[in-house]
């Protein structure tokens, strides 16, 4: 899973939407919880002042605040680690001479740009939808129906056609999982490029 929630980890949801990156549709399935959590946090790269990051909620505001260095340095460089098949030694030595850990929080009418966050400038906050459906899918189910492959530095994404969807949730089903449609998470296609 790729993040803590309260909701029932056995729901997943799916929708089929554009790859923008293929230029074709995908079948997207990820666990309920994930799809939530991520969605909330998606809304941040709307947000042109600081006081409506923090209408998202406290845990957003604490959690973007961490990412745009005013927290400490473990979160402003956790989305910048480089996990993929090509490791590059150093990020954590290159964000601590940007990180200033005595720098004052903005205030609530301060301009935000989510762009000027490495994390989302990079591409890795919110991650790429396939990274989630590699994440969440049980590795059995994944094994027999996505076309699963390495990225050069964002780790394992998945991708699945949208003519295993039925095969997919079948699945899912009998595994003891629930399935249900919301074509919101399609939202989460348009992020990490």
């Amino acid at each position: 899973m790729s993040e803590q929630s309260t909701t029932d980890t056995s729901d997943f949801v799916w929708t089929v939407e554009m790859s923008p990156g293929l230029g074709s549709e995908l079948f997207y399935v990820m666990r309920r919880e994930s799809a939530e959590y991520w969605l909330k946090r998606v809304a941040v790269l709307d947000c042109g002042v600081w006081d409506e990051v923090a209408d998202l909620g406290d845990d957003v505001l604490e959690e973007v605040l961490g990412l745009a260095g005013y927290g400490d340095l473990e979160d402003y460089t956790r989305h910048l680690a480089i996990t993929g098949a090509v490791p590059l030694p150093g990020v954590e030595v290159l964000a601590a001479a940007d990180y200033d850990p005595d720098a004052w929080p903005p205030l609530p009418e301060d301009e935000f740009d989510p762009h000027s966050i490495p994390a989302v400038a990079d591409g890795d906050w919110p991650p790429h939808i396939a990274w989630l459906v590699h994440e969440d899918l049980p590795a059995e189910i994944r094994d027999e129906f996505a076309d699963s492959y390495e990225t050069s530095f964002n780790g394992a994404y998945a991708t699945i056609e949208p003519d295993k969807r039925d095969a997919v949730i079948a699945a899912l089903e009998a595994a003891g999982f629930t399935v249900s449609e919301d074509s919101t998470i399609g939202l989460l296609a348009f992020v990490g490029w």
